[in-house]
This record gives structure tokens, C-alpha cells and sequence, in this order.
């Protein structure tokens, strides 16, 4: 019953990060070029507070699912529940010390070569939370 409970949270939370992900890929780090210099700080601040508040819940939800189905799993899918383990833990990692620090810069002002270096940056966790989806999609009965 956890193993099921868990595996539904993963994909609901990685579906909703993996909608997320391409509209801010395609859409919404490439228009930050379109933002006025003179209140971009404000619009970094407003974007880091707003995109927390749906961001952090989901990948927290993401991680506990990851770890609940490891520790639950009776199945023969330890391959697949190590390599999404992975995945979270890389996302985690990434978003913190790679995103985050970039984000940290664009506080203080717009830089066109920190904006490009976020556009750029972000298409590993695009790709990340992309693959999750072909991955998981097996273990539903």
C-alpha cells in the first residue's frame, strides 16, 4: 500500500515538475533578456519567492516518494528505483549549487551572460525530469 501510495506521488510530482520545467525553459528564463534593467532585482526577488512556493513543496514531495519507494519496494525493480533515486538526488544537487547560485547573481542585477548561462545550465534538469516520466511510467500495473 506505501509502495503504491509513493509511486503515485512520484509521478504526480514529476509530472507537475516536468510540465514546470519546459514552460521555464522555453518560456519564462529566456524572457528574464526582456525584463527592464532597472527592476530586474525586483523581478528575480518576485520570481525566486513565487516559483519557491510551488517548486520546494513538489520536489520535497518528489524526494520523500523516491526514498518511500526504495525502502517499500517487494517488487524486482531495484534497478529502476536506484537509477530514479539518482535522478532526484542529481536534481536536488544541481538545482541547489548550480540554479540557485545563478539565481543568487541575477539578484543583484541583469547579466545577459548569467541569463544565458541559466537558460543554458537548466536543459540538464529539463532532460532530467524528462527521462523520469519513461522511466516510471513501467512500474504502473
Amino acid at each position: 500500500m506505501i509502495f503504491e501510495l509513493a509511486l503515485s506521488l512520484q509521478l504526480v510530482s514529476s509530472l507537475i515538475m516536468v510540465g514546470l520545467i519546459w514552460v521555464i525553459q522555453l518560456v519564462h528564463y529566456p524572457s528574464f533578456h526582456f525584463i527592464n534593467e532597472g527592476r530586474f532585482s525586483k523581478f528575480e526577488s518576485f520570481h525566486a519567492k513565487r516559483i519557491s512556493l510551488i517548486v520546494v513543496p513538489v520536489m520535497v514531495i518528489e524526494l520523500i516518494s523516491a526514498f518511500l519507494l526504495l525502502v517499500t519496494n517487494t517488487r524486482a525493480l531495484s534497478q529502476i528505483l536506484y537509477i530514479n533515486m539518482g535522478i532526484v538526488l542529481c536534481l536536488w544537487l544541481y538545482t541547489f549549487f548550480v540554479s540557485a547560485r545563478i539565481h543568487q547573481s541575477l539578484s543583484y542585477g541583469y547579466k545577459k551572460d548569467q541569463v544565458i548561462l541559466l537558460v543554458k545550465s537548466n536543459w540538464l534538469r529539463t532532460i532530467l525530469w524528462t527521462l523520469k516520466i519513461p522511466l516510471l511510467l513501467p512500474l504502473i500495473n
